[in-house]
């Protein structure tokens, strides 16, 4: 009898805990309750969430700080984005010195969280001098997905097993996906890709391409320029030149017309990496045979 008159304080609390759960289960919904467990984790850019998704799974929430349609050249945070951000535990960064959302707003950014991991994106390749698409090379994004998968087990090492197989899980796909690249692509080595904005330049590296951009520095081309980029155009008989969503394409349809080409939109900033990665592939085959 004293036995249980000593328990009973103990069970009276983990009656309390449980009785707490089942009225937030059934105030807000079983989603509300998983929520509040999972690791709050922000991105620059909508492909690293894929990144992030795949090896966290269920165990992680992620925040795009630059959001669908949005220019990292001229965003700048809302109010909520600010407010996940200052309750994440990591920022997975781009982190490339050039990129220009993190060179303006970073520091800013966390200094109100001093918790925060940041994992930069930056320490898993060789960086090129003037392109900070660096998750538009699928090696670079094995190497992310190593970073992420080692940060989440430093800040959660309950779900190691988890974060591990789902880490492997993803970078099997990735080599599948290199492997069908290199298949498409392979033919073309050394032949060059033309596009408004150099955003390709980590893609056509690791695949061989050259890559040639009309836009310099984040300027509109002028009239030199048009004239230059046209030359080239016709001079390897090339047809297509490609442009993205976030940029005006004016300039592009100009020259298509001069060259009797198209203009083909490439995202470079869509959400589903692995299959956007394909369909680069496939229009790029397209444009260079």
């Amino acid at each position: 009898m004293n036995s249980l008159k000593r328990l009973l304080p103990l069970i009276l609390v983990l009656v309390l805990i449980v009785l707490l759960t089942g009225a937030l289960v059934f105030f807000m919904g079983p989603k509300a309750a998983i929520d509040n467990q999972r690791i709050d984790v922000a991105v620059s850019v909508l492909p690293q969430a894929q990144v992030v998704e795949k090896v966290g799974g269920e165990r992680v929430r992620v925040t795009v700080m630059i959001p669908p349609g949005k220019s990292p050249h001229t965003y700048s945070p809302s109010p909520e984005q600010l407010r996940r951000l200052s309750v994440a535990r990591l920022y997975f960064k781009v982190g490339h010195p050039l990129f220009p959302f993190e060179s303006a707003h970073f520091d800013r950014l966390i200094k109100d969280n001093k918790n925060i991991l940041v994992v930069d994106g930056g320490e898993s390749g060789k960086l090129l001098p003037h392109d900070a698409h660096l998750w538009l090379s699928p090696g670079f994004v094995a190497g992310h997905v190593r970073l992420i998968r080692d940060a989440l087990i430093k800040v959660d090492p309950d779900g190691q097993r988890f974060y591990r197989e789902n880490a492997r899980a993803f970078l099997k796909e990735i080599r599948a996906l290199r492997s069908e690249l290199k298949r498409k692509l392979g033919p073309y080595q050394g032949r060059k890709i033309f596009v408004y904005h150099p955003a390709w330049g980590y893609f056509a590296r690791e695949f061989g391409l050259v890559q040639r951009a009309l836009q310099k520095h984040h300027k509109a081309p002028g009239p030199k320029d048009m004239e230059r980029f046209i030359q080239e155009l016709k001079d390897e008989d090339a047809k297509t030149i490609f442009v993205q969503k976030q940029f005006d394409q004016r300039h592009a349809d100009i020259v298509a017309r001069a060259i009797g080409g198209d203009v083909k939109a490439l995202d470079p900033l869509a959400r589903d990496w692995l299959n956007n990665m394909r369909e680069v592939g496939r229009e790029m085959e397209k444009a260079l045979k």
